[in-house]
Formats: C-alpha cells, structure tokens, sequence
C-alpha cells in the first residue's frame, strides 16, 4: 500500500508543477487583462469562452476516458500493437467528430467573435484530445513541459500586445487558438514516434469505445455547460457578468487541485482497483479541498487588489459561492470512479441528466433578483442533488465504495459555515 501511494504522490507531484503554473497564469494575465478590456468587455470575453469550453466538451466524444480504460499497460508486443490500433481509431473518431460537430459552434458564438471562436473550439478540440494521448501514457515530465511552455508563451504575447496597445478580446482568442495549434503540432511530432498519429478504421474498437465514451460523454457534457451556465443563462448587464466571470476565475484555484489529482488518478484509479486505497485518497482531497476554500476566503481581498482593482470585491460571496459547488463538483467526480471500474457508465449519465433537469428548474423558477444576487445558487442546488443521489444508486446497486461517508460529511458542513459567514 506504501509503494502504490508513494507512486501515486510522484505522478501527482510532476503534474503539480505543470498544473500550478498553468493555474497561475490566469491571475498573472487577469492585471494584463482588466488594465486594457472593461469590465463589461471581460464579461463578454467569459461568454464567448463558456461557449467554447462547452463545445470542445463535446467534440472530443470523451474518447480520451475510453483510452484510458481499454489501454493495455503491460509492456509486450502484442500490447504495443493493440494500443497502436487502439489510438489510432480513436484518432478517426475524433478526427470526424471535431469537423462535423466543431462547426456547430457558428449557431452559438456571437457574430463579432464567430470566426475567432470558432477556431478556438477546432484548435482546443484537437489539443485537449493530443494531450490526454500524453496522460494516457502517464508520462507526467512531459506533460508539464507541453502545459507550462503553452502557459510561458500565451504570457508572453498577451505581455507584448499590452505593450503595443493591440489587446482586444478578438486578438486573446487569436492568442489561445496559435499557442493551441504550436503545441498541438509539438504533441503529434513527439506521437510519431509511437505511430499513434495515423488513422485506422476498426468497427469493434469504434463500437466499444463509444459505447464506453458516450454515456460519459453526456455527463462531461452536463457537467461543463452547468459549470459555464452562470455566464450563458443568467442574463445581466455586462458589467455584471464581469463580476461573476471574475468570481469564476477565483474559482480556478479550486480546479488546480483537481487538475493536480485528476491528471495522474484515472491511469492509478483502474490499474489500483482496492477500495482502502481510493477511499485514501479521497480523504485526503477532501481535507486538501476545505484546508484551501478557507485560505481563499480569508485571503480574497488581498488576491483580488494583487491581480485586479477594488471594483472585483464585491464579487467575494459569489466566488465562495462558486468554490463551495465546485468543491461538491470535484468529490462527486471521485465517487463516480465507482461506476467506471464497474463498466456503469451508464449510470453517471443519469446521475448528470438529473443535475442538467434540476440545473434548468432552477434557473426557469428562481426570482431573477435572487439569482443576480445569488448566480450560484442553482448550481450549488443542482450539485448537493447529484452527490446525494450518486450515493443513493451506488449504494444500492452495491458498487465499489472509492468514498468515504464522513469525510463527505465534514467536507460539507464546512461548505454550509463558509456560504453563511460569507
């Protein structure tokens, strides 16, 4: 057990690096940002991006999971050759997905930001899906290398157009979408060697890995629209979506630690099936997971002068609001490792069009005072029903138990002090 925890630390600590800058980056850009865009023009930019973020959730197909569950980790041939075949249908189904369903972001994205955004959802589709190629292969050095020499040199362009007066919200998606096609193009090169970069067609392979992907697919897909829902459905002038797109960004320390741990587990998750093991770790997100909430609420003034002005403040019981459902969010990802090494992935599915059917309730029937006061609250309903009811059908159906009732429990209470004292 020592062994497999000291293994698993390793891979997390060298995803850590990677995921720590890239999670900085965002605060280090946000003073570049807020000093040359309005806020009702950053509010603009959190919409373009929500619509981005989930579009590209949805034309990968979520074939990465699939990878990651049907790979063969021994090292021999036949399983070198099966991979092979493996990652190259992968690569046609993703190949066609991006195309026909990358085009639809046209219908969505606003007329000015058409063209930017829709190279933005084509470029991140493709780099999302290469590096999950990389993390399949749990070469973590890699992967920080790929992540924190995009994070350097989105930077450093952002750094350049401010000096020249040139930032605009149409030249920072043109910024994503060139540092997307660089490394994209670096992923592939470093792929060749494999020969995981050509494309086969295998009607089982096709067959099994979207019977795996697509019921996780709709999840992933549910779950990235109600994390960007705040800046698509509540409709409030633009300066006010400012504020929530702001508090959102807050909420990106929360997602660094979920990247950290997130990045390394599935690989240890299906290769490590014994239940004290996962129940381990999730303890121990648990206890990393309130230990940060808290720092980030005391210390939320001084971040949000540091990297922006006086005006984000009040935005502080929204971004609590946004990492109190953010923190359910993460520790009911954890829980659904249950169903995936069960092969139950039908069952996440259900779980999230429950969610998306409370998500949208919420938000027809809530007055839209409470919401422009409140723009978590739907989410944060949404989220306590579908962890509630993860253990509810897990339970019953008697599936491997990754979690632990207690630490649950801790976990939110601490949530409910910290959304009351905020």
């Amino acid at each position: 057990m020592k062994t497999k925890l000291l293994e698993i630390l390793k891979s997390i600590s060298n995803y850590g690096i990677a995921i720590i800058f890239m999670r900085l980056t965002p605060f280090l850009t946000i003073p570049l940002i807020l000093k040359n865009l309005s806020v009702e023009e950053y509010g603009k930019l959190g919409a373009v991006q929500a619509i981005v973020m989930t579009m590209v959730s949805v034309t990968t197909l979520n074939v990465g999971s699939s990878n990651f569950r049907f790979l063969r980790f021994t090292d021999n041939n036949f399983s070198k050759l099966y991979n092979r075949l493996l990652i190259n249908t992968s690569n046609l189904i993703v190949s066609i997905s991006v195309i026909l369903i990358g085009g639809l972001g046209l219908f969505f994205l606003p007329v000015e930001f058409r063209v930017p955004g829709l190279l933005l959802i084509l470029t991140q589709s493709i780099y999302t899906y290469c590096i999950s190629l990389i993390r399949a292969q749990n070469k973590s050095k890699v992967y920080s290398f790929i992540e924190i020499g995009k994070n350097s040199i989105y930077f450093i362009i952002l750094y350049i157009l401010v000096k020249y007066k040139l930032l605009e919200v149409i030249t920072i998606l043109f910024v994503f979408s060139f540092c997307n096609i660089l490394f994209f193009t670096i992923i592939l090169l470093l792929l060749r060697k494999q020969k995981w970069v050509n494309v086969v067609y295998s009607k089982k392979i096709i067959k099994r890995t979207l019977t795996y992907s697509l019921p996780t697919l709709a999840a992933y897909v549910i779950q990235t629209f109600l994390q960007q829902s705040p800046l698509i459905m509540i409709h409030v002038p633009d300066e006010e979506l400012g504020l929530i797109n702001y508090a959102n960004k807050i909420s990106l320390i929360i997602f660094a630690l979920q990247s950290i741990v997130f990045l390394a587990w599935p690989y240890f998750a299906f290769k490590y099936q014994e239940e004290r093991l996962h129940q381990i770790i999730f303890k121990s997100l648990s206890l990393l997971l309130i230990l940060l909430s808290w720092i980030i609420y005391f210390s939320f003034e001084s971040i949000t002068l540091f990297i922006s002005n006086e005006s984000f403040l009040p935005a502080k019981h929204i971004s609590i609001g946004f990492i109190s459902v953010y923190v359910i969010s993460i520790l009911g990802n954890m829980i659904d490792t249950s169903a995936n090494i069960a092969n139950k992935t039908y069952l996440i599915s259900i779980i999230f069009f429950i969610g998306l059917i409370v998500g949208l309730l919420n938000y027809s029937f809530l007055p839209k005072e409470i919401l422009e006061l409140h723009p978590f609250l739907p989410l944060l309903f949404t989220f306590v029903v579908m962890i509630l009811s993860r253990l509810f059908v897990y339970t019953r159906k008697s599936l491997f138990k990754c979690w632990d009732n207690y630490f649950l429990t801790f976990t939110m209470f601490n949530l409910l002090v910290l959304l009351l004292i905020s």
